[in-house]
Formats: structure tokens, sequence, C-alpha cells
């Protein structure tokens, strides 16, 4: 491995930005879990909420409606354990196969990004990508239905990003948020700026972790791009004879826990 990637994308908004969340994340490159109490003791299958609460922080799940029905759940710590908070939001989204409980599984709170920002006073939010989960619900259809996996990164970029960012910032009364993503998880976000530039104006600062966002320089680039840009999960439904996917199953582009 070689270790995260960082790009940080600055707009304006920067040179009024905490600098504590730039120092969170660097520190979180030079971890040692092993040094950490916690580690590796973990009950198994615990939730996002119970690996939030049973190390004393408060959290609130909210259920993100998107404008083509699928509803995301994220899960809000509006504070730390000081109870001290400027308000600002961060929303942090995990990579492919995964979901909001990989920011909290083996690591003790002191190396625990979600908890070292809220006890720096940010409102965090945990998002959950559609057909992972914690985002297996629709407004129409349930996640046995071929119809709920119809879809590719070019309605994620339409709808869970734009529609999670103005939830967001209703909810926190706040005119701009901070978004840190993993791998696939920028790909999205990427894509969302890049398609409606206003957006662009709802975000201080972007940290990506290991981005994946170019694909030009694999020698099956077009084969790739057409994949993850079209149906996969409709393809892989072909493929493997049809569904239900069960809701903690793998998807492909939707990153399932």
């Amino acid at each position: 491995m070689f270790g995260f990637l960082v790009v940080l994308i600055l707009t304006q908004f920067f040179k009024s930005a905490q600098p504590s969340v730039i120092s969170n994340l660097i520190r979180m490159e030079n971890l040692d879990p092993g040094r950490d109490q916690d580690y590796g003791n973990l009950p198994p299958n615990l939730s996002t909420i119970e690996l939030i609460t049973r190390r004393g922080y408060p959290v609130h799940k909210h259920d993100i409606v998107t404008k083509d029905g699928y509803i995301l759940t994220a899960f809000r710590i509006p504070h730390g354990k000081s109870w001290a908070s400027h308000g600002y939001p961060v929303y942090i989204m995990h990579g492919g196969a995964m979901s909001s409980s990989d920011w909290l599984v083996n690591l003790s709170e002191d190396n625990c990004l979600p908890f070292l920002l809220a006890n720096q006073g940010y409102d965090v939010w945990l998002g959950n990508l559609r057909g992972n989960m914690y985002s297996n619900r629709h407004i129409n259809l349930t996640h046995n239905d071929p119809l709920f996996w119809n879809y590719g990164m070019d309605e994620v970029a339409k709808y869970d990003i734009p529609d999670a960012i103005d939830y967001i910032l209703e909810k926190s009364k706040r005119r701009k948020l901070h978004f840190l993503g993993y791998s696939i998880g920028n790909t999205p976000f990427y894509m969302t700026m890049a398609s409606r530039p206003e957006y662009n104006e709802k975000i201080g600062i972007h940290v990506s972790y290991a981005a994946s966002v170019f694909f030009s320089t694999f020698p099956v680039s077009n084969r790739i791009n057409a994949l993850i840009t079209t149906r996969p999960l409709s393809i892989l439904q072909k493929l493997i004879g049809g569904f239900p996917v069960p809701p903690e199953g793998i998807t492909f582009m939707s990153g399932a826990n």
C-alpha cells in the first residue's frame, strides 16, 4: 500500500477555515493502532450508532431522500464530549465496498477521525451512498427489486452528493461544509462539482484520501469508464442470474459494507 494520497481542493473559504481539520487529517496518517486499548477488542457486528455511543458520543440518525427516491442514512455527531461546538459541518464519505462504520472500527477515539473532529467542535456527518447496508431503501422499491439496482455512478453524482449536501446545510443552517472522502467515495463528488459548478460554492475544504478519479492510464480505461458510468449492478445481475442481493452484500459502485 502506498498509504493515503491526500488531495486538497481549497476554495476561497480556505483562508478562514479552521487549521485543525488539516492537522487532524495529517495525524491520521501516522496511527499506531497497537498502542490503543480498544484496537482489536471491539465486539463483532456493531452498527455505526453502537460504535459511536459505546465511546460516549452523541449521534443522530438522518434519512436523506434523494430526488430519485433513494433513502440514504447519515449519522450525525453534533459535538464532542465537551459539548463545545462551532457548528461547522464536515461530511465524511466511505470508499467502495464500505460504509460509515469503517471510519470507526478498530481505532480508539484518540485515533479516530470522526471523534477527533467532533472534539475540535465540528458537526460531523458520516454518509452512506446508495446500495450499502445503511442506504438500501427506496420510497417505491425494495432492495430485492432489480430496478433498485439500476443505477451507475452518474446517478450517485447527480442525486446522492448534491441532495446530501443540501440536506446537511439545511439542518446545520450553514452556507458551506467540508467534504472528506476515501477512494471511490470521492469519485461522485468530483463528478458533481464538475457537472454542477454551483455546488463548489457550498464547499469549504475538500480532502481526498486515495482518490479514484482518472482511469486514463489503464489499458482498459474505456471499458472501465463505460462500466462505472452506465449500470454496473444491472450488469452484475445478469452475470449472477438475478437478485435478491442481501442488504449487507457487496454492491460494486455503491459502497456496501
